[in-house]
């Protein structure tokens, strides 16, 4: 059994174990309506990432970065306004998790989604997107999640200084001298303030706004998506340096969609 599945079973096995009864405890921490930081990066990734549930453009008018997310436990679903989106220990009770399982999960309780909705994520299920839909759920069951690492671990996207200045600093160094490259000069101490919610050398274009790493010029300078937001020149780092790794990429989108934290 692969990883994702063996993950996503367990998720489904608390979830249908918490629904019907079966002595799965909901612990003290996950009710108190806050939203994990697990579950708000699985958010990052499979729900805000694509463009669907971001702060910019939140579909059926569900924002699940930055603000959106207080007040999502026991607030009302606007397909279906009869039922609140989470209930942490309640699976069939949250339309949320209505909207992540599978059909014969939906058929074993007895519910449905609203007529003409899909399941989520419309992207599909890849195998981080099964891991990410494993961990909404198991949250809104009640299960124990890990929390963020601060500890020496891998990175999590949840601290600039921590997860994204690292990464600048090794690789960016041509805006870590006077003059820098394009405008933008930093250092250690600088370098947040430089790029957080500050124009970018190209009118109207933003380095990086918080929860909103569409509208980020940053990040689509790094991705090479920058002339189809209005930008101009090479992608970052220039050739004939490497680009950034995939992993390093999805970390920066990870930081602002989680709000782009100092």
């Amino acid at each position: 059994m692969s990883r994702s599945t063996s993950v996503a079973f367990t998720a489904i096995t608390i979830a249908f174990s918490t629904a019907l009864g079966c002595g799965v405890e909901v612990l003290d921490d996950q009710g108190t309506g806050q939203v994990p930081f697990a579950v708000e990066a699985a958010f990052a990734r499979s729900c805000v990432a694509s463009g669907c549930h971001s702060s910019a453009q939140p579909a059926a008018g569900l924002s699940l970065s930055g603000a959106g997310l207080q007040g999502l436990v026991g607030a009302a679903s606007s397909q279906r306004p009869e039922l609140p989106l989470v209930t942490i220990g309640d699976v069939p009770g949250s339309y949320m998790a209505i909207k992540l399982l599978p059909e014969e999960a939906l058929a074993a309780y007895g519910v449905s989604r609203a007529a003409g909705t899909s399941r989520m994520p419309l992207s599909g299920l890849t195998d981080e997107a099964l891991e990410d839909v494993s961990l909404v759920l198991g949250w809104i069951a009640g299960a124990e999640l890990p929390a963020p690492s601060g500890d020496g671990g891998l990175p999590t996207g949840e601290s600039f200084q921590e997860d994204i200045f690292p990464i600048f600093q090794v690789r960016c160094g041509c805006h870590q001298i006077s003059g820098g490259e394009g405008g933008l000069e930093y250092n250690a101490s600088t370098a947040y303030g430089a790029i957080v919610d500050q124009p970018a050398s190209i009118a109207g274009l933003t380095y990086v706004v918080p929860s909103d790493p569409d509208a980020s010029y940053l990040l689509a300078k790094v991705e090479g998506t920058h002339l189809a937001v209005g930008g101009d020149g090479d992608s970052m780092p220039p050739d004939p340096l490497a680009p950034l790794d995939g992993e390093d990429i999805e970390l920066i989108r990870t930081w602002i969609s989680l709000g782009a934290n100092p």
